[in-house]
């Protein structure tokens, strides 16, 4: 994954590959929120687990939480983050089927749900 900003529209900025320690993370739907940009990554791995990271420049990321534990689901980075008015923070993902919701509230380290929502072909 490459990072690249623009002021203008027009006039791009070098490209710069995403960093987490050792890690290059794949993100699949990044959402910035007050001041951040979030995303959630299943490190390039089945079974899980699925992570919520976080970065201030898109380019170097950190780990807030485990979402969701080694699971028999497929989990994917195929998921979208939701943050509601009352901060409550939805995570919507892709695994084989059906797609499911998980939920924290700030911090974002405590994650409920796993609860079905259907078929969910990349969020």
């Amino acid at each position: 994954m490459f990072v690249s900003w623009t002021d203008d529209g027009v006039n791009w900025s070098k490209p710069q590959a995403t960093r987490m320690g050792d890690l290059n993370p794949y993100t699949w739907w990044v959402r910035y929120h007050e001041g951040k940009f979030y995303a959630s990554i299943s490190y390039m791995r089945k079974h899980g687990p699925l992570g919520l990271v976080v970065s201030d420049d898109g380019v170097d990321w950190s780990r807030i939480a485990e979402i969701v534990a080694s699971d028999p689901h497929d989990y994917s980075e195929e998921s979208d983050l939701h943050f509601r008015p009352d901060g409550e923070l939805l995570c919507v993902v892709r695994p084989e089927s059906p797609g499911l919701v998980y939920w924290a509230r700030p911090p974002y380290t405590d994650w409920q749900g796993g609860r079905e929502v259907g078929l969910c072909d990349a969020p």
